[in-house]
């Protein structure tokens, strides 16, 4: 017999929901491994201190982009921790709209399915209504403290069609309003604490932290087990009866695979790596949004003053006695889904809108010591599509990846459209009694090309990429829609990875949902 019947790579968003799904039925001897270590730091715990916590090296994979990749940024991070990136990220849970999963064409992953996991998941603070949840493991609440600079911002992107809403999720058109995020009593909700503490203890369940996976193992075709080494210990063989599960994300899910020996044929061959199965699609197909941040100066409005100096003392204490106040914030405060593109059927932008303005003061992220406010803005659905692949057939070596941003016109033509969208509402009346005035990018950034220019230079990585496994009905797809990688037996993908476009403004959420789905699929084709 096996040492386990499911063993469950990565402990992040998809993985922790997943293992919870599948040690509900208490004959599955389960196995979750994680290469980082407990969720123990104080930086992940409190809202307001994400981009600290993103700076924590021992809590994050840094994956620095391929020597000719022309990206904006140093290093791409996801979570390496248990919770994974549920545990740095900035607390946004926006599910996608209907016609987003709708229009996959992919069976079982219509709204009528995912709709239905989303609900299941929830706990929402507005209670159940249709496609919502109440009573479920994940808590979601609202932003908690309106202010008059953000309800001037929900009227002015309401002048633009936008619909004020309560839920931005019940929407399925432009709307806005205050951010839907996994915070509970002014603590970060993840996917650790949501669906694997409240099943910690399961005889069923095994959990392997400070684990790094090496490789899946293969009698022939069939997965048989997993290759792992315990803190710097020798190498061992783990096996699986029934399955083995890969929830690594959109880097290491593929290149686990690649090791493994399931990928391009030609990339193995030229490593050394015995092929088992020849799956082209594996690595590429990467689609990542790349935002800009617009800043302002503000007359007044802003909290820069409750994050600095004394007023940062005073918000300490609030935060250490009530859990409220701005430490107690998600990453932003409201939200909008805009159609900025000209005969757009649904919406293709994001706006998020934080009353903070940020500075770099002696090698740190600090706000800055005038009011002001900031964006975080971009296009839902590029079109550019880029690739990972491995360097080596050492599991140390890095990985090369390139998101090829811009590399598509329609992105170019886009990234205009975003920025004179957001130009028309922060020009809007209600907001000029807060003095609002862009400083970033300026009013000397006007064409396609300055625009494009500081977006390849100042934009920021939404760290959303997928697509590097990508789910599908034809042959080329690396993985069917049960999940199961083409080729082979016994092995599954069921990460972002697999998502073959983008289907939301974030992909925390839809990760939830995928390891949630995952878990029904799985124990519906191994029935107890």
């Amino acid at each position: 017999m096996a040492d386990f019947d499911y063993i469950v790579v990565g402990a992040g968003s998809a993985g922790c929901a997943l293992v919870n799904r599948l040690v509900a039925d208490p004959a599955n001897r389960v196995l979750l491994i994680e290469a980082g270590g407990e969720d123990n730091n104080l930086l992940t715990k409190i809202p307001r201190t994400f981009i600290q916590a993103l700076g924590v090296a021992r809590q994050v994979w840094s994956f620095p982009p391929a020597p000719d990749a022309a990206t904006p940024n140093p290093s791409w991070v996801r979570g390496k921790v248990l919770g994974g990136s549920s545990a740095v990220n900035g607390m946004v849970y926006m599910r996608g709209r209907p016609a987003d999963y709708d229009g996959l064409g992919i069976p079982g992953w219509d709204w009528a399915h995912v709709g239905r996991a989303f609900a299941e998941m929830e706990n929402h603070e507005l209670g159940a209504a249709e496609d919502r949840g109440s009573g479920g493991p994940l808590d979601v609440t609202v932003h908690p403290d309106p202010s008059p600079l953000c309800d001037a911002m929900i009227e002015a992107t309401s002048s633009e069609g936008a619909t004020a809403t309560d839920d931005l999720n019940q929407e399925d058109g432009p709307a806005v309003g205050y951010q839907p995020c996994t915070v509970k009593n002014g603590i970060r909700v993840t996917a650790a604490t949501a669906f694997l503490e409240p099943i910690r203890h399961a005889r069923n369940l095994t959990v392997m932290t400070l684990t790094e996976t090496d490789r899946v193992v293969f009698e022939g075709k069939r997965a048989i087990g997993v290759e792992v080494r315990q803190q710097g210990g020798a190498a061992r063989v783990i096996r699986a009866d029934k399955e083995i599960i890969l929830t690594a994300g959109a880097l290491n899910s593929p290149k686990l695979l690649m090791l493994s020996g399931v990928g391009p044929a030609e990339t193995l061959e030229k490593h050394g790596i015995d092929v088992v199965v020849d799956l082209p699609e594996v690595g590429q197909n990467l689609s990542e949004q790349l935002g800009y941040m617009p800043m302002f100066r503000l007359t007044h409005g802003s909290l820069n003053g409750r994050l600095r100096g004394i007023g940062a003392v005073v918000s300490a204490i609030q935060y250490a006695l009530f859990r409220k106040g701005p430490l107690a914030h998600a990453c932003f405060e409201m939200s909008a889904v805009l159609k900025a593109g000209a005969g757009s059927n649904r919406p293709d932008t994001v706006m998020q809108f934080n009353g903070v303005s940020l500075s770099f003061e002696n090698g740190k992220i600090l706000p800055e010591k005038l009011p002001g406010a900031m964006m975080s803005c971009y296009t839902i659905r590029p079109k550019s599509r880029g690739y990972m692949t491995i360097t080596s057939a050492d599991p140390a070596a890095p990985v090369h990846w390139d998101p090829r941003y811009m590399s598509h016109p329609e992105d170019r033509k886009a990234a205009v459209e975003v920025v004179q969208a957001i130009r028309k509402i922060t020009s809007h009346p209600a907001l000029k009694k807060f003095g609002m005035e862009e400083i970033a990018p300026g009013p000397q950034v006007q064409t396609e090309q300055q625009i494009v220019d500081f977006f390849m230079t100042y934009g920021t990585y939404a760290y959303h990429a997928l697509g590097t496994c990508r789910m599908g009905t034809d042959t080329a797809s690396v993985v069917d829609p049960k999940l199961r990688v083409r080729g082979v037996e016994g092995l599954r993908v069921s990460d972002i990875s697999v998502l073959p476009e983008m289907v939301n403004t974030h992909t925390n959420a839809p990760a939830m949902m995928l390891g949630w789905r995952a878990g029904e699929i799985i124990r519906e084709d191994n029935p107890a």
